[in-house]
């Protein structure tokens, strides 16, 4: 056979080797089934933990990088943060808890994924609670317009 046509003909030939294999349930993978053979039982609980995972109680609430981005009536609280249990508000976007790296009372280091101003990303943000959670800084990383921590006090009420 010419390897030219053997050459056009592989994909064809993948294809129908597919097209054998029926769909079922031996065939469904679940989230243990798509984990890497070599996966550690702290990579499992690390899914698990995710799934159930709240942003801890201590950083909950309003945050602002100045005392007027407390007020929710003005029109230029740009560095207001709201921290719920499974998300975060900013002044033009939000973000939902995807994955959790690190979680204690006091630090979460997560993934989210954004929304903002018709624009979706992602990003890694680590949460540190200070000063018995009067205060709180928020390192994102991979973010080349935020290469340093941002302080933030807790909003009163």
């Amino acid at each position: 056979m010419n390897r030219t046509i053997l050459l056009a003909a592989l994909p064809l030939i993948t294809l129908g080797a597919c097209a054998d294999q029926e769909a079922g349930p031996e065939n469904e993978l679940s989230i243990e089934d798509s984990l890497p053979a070599d996966s550690s039982p702290s990579m499992e609980n690390r899914l698990e933990q995710t799934a159930e995972a709240t942003i801890p109680a201590l950083l909950q609430g309003i945050w602002g990088l100045t005392p007027n981005d407390c007020d929710a009536t003005r029109g230029d609280a740009k560095g207001r943060m709201e921290i719920g249990p499974r998300s975060i508000r900013f002044y033009e976007s939000s973000a939902a808890l995807v994955e959790v790296e690190e979680i204690d009372e006091g630090r979460l280091v997560a993934a989210f994924d954004f929304a903002g101003e018709g624009e979706r990303w992602s990003r890694t943000i680590t949460l540190d609670a200070q000063a018995d959670g009067q205060s709180l800084t928020r390192r994102d990383s991979g973010d080349p317009q935020m290469p340093t921590a941002l302080e933030y006090n807790k909003c009163p009420g």
